[in-house]
């Protein structure tokens, strides 16, 4: 009996997780115009400023529609619309791009953001939230995404390129509690049939 119940509360965990309106499926590349640092060079800055956000390759997938040359902002236009911290997980929870016609991605307070690798020439940087759909997109649900900034310094230029990718290729909490859920109920009926065993011996 326990272990009936555990098998339906796992199959309802998987039934929840997957019965939502369908998520983004794709990508795009976008790349930060007037990029400005507050350090010397990209070992010591902390902070990246942009103008604004332009699309530097035709999405793949559900972002076909987002076309090279198409403009994103940062959530504070007219002004300098894009900065990116990144001091720690929770500043970098600050990144947002937003466009009316396609959506807009916020970062969350993740401890999957990070710098991936720094040094005083380059520094790459993943970010890790939510690209909410809207405009032409609207027809799909809020889904989990990443971007990956690939950043570099050239004498004194800083150029930063951009890679959304939805769904996010680093799990999720739900994924890791539905994997404990599962781990739990194999557990438990491989017990169950071991005391099976036992008593028929």
């Amino acid at each position: 009996m326990k272990s009936r119940i555990l098998f339906s509360l796992a199959l309802l965990i998987a039934a929840s997780t997957t019965a939502s309106a369908a998520g983004l499926n794709g990508s795009f590349g976008f790349t930060g115009l007037n990029a400005t640092k507050n350090g010397t060079n990209l070992s010591n800055t902390t902070i990246f400023t942009f103008t604004n956000y332009l699309v530097t390759s035709n999405g793949a997938g559900d972002f076909s529609g987002v076309t090279t040359g198409t403009f994103f902002n940062g959530p504070n236009p007219p002004a300098v619309t894009g900065v990116l911290d990144v001091t720690s997980p929770a500043t970098m929870a600050g990144f947002s791009i937003t466009n009316p016609s396609f959506g807009t991605f916020v970062a969350s307070n993740s401890a999957f953001n990070m710098i991936l690798s720094q040094t005083t020439n380059f520094m790459d940087v993943q970010l890790v939230g939510m690209f909410t759909p809207a405009g032409s997109l609207s027809g799909f649900s809020p889904t989990p995404a990443d971007v990956r900034v690939s950043i570099n310094l050239s004498g004194s230029s800083v150029s930063a390129a951009f890679t959304l990718t939805s769904p996010t290729n680093v799990p999720e909490p739900s994924t890791y509690a539905l994997g404990m859920v599962s781990t739990l109920v194999l557990g438990a009926c491989a017990r169950r049939r071991r005391r099976k065993v036992q008593a028929t011996s």
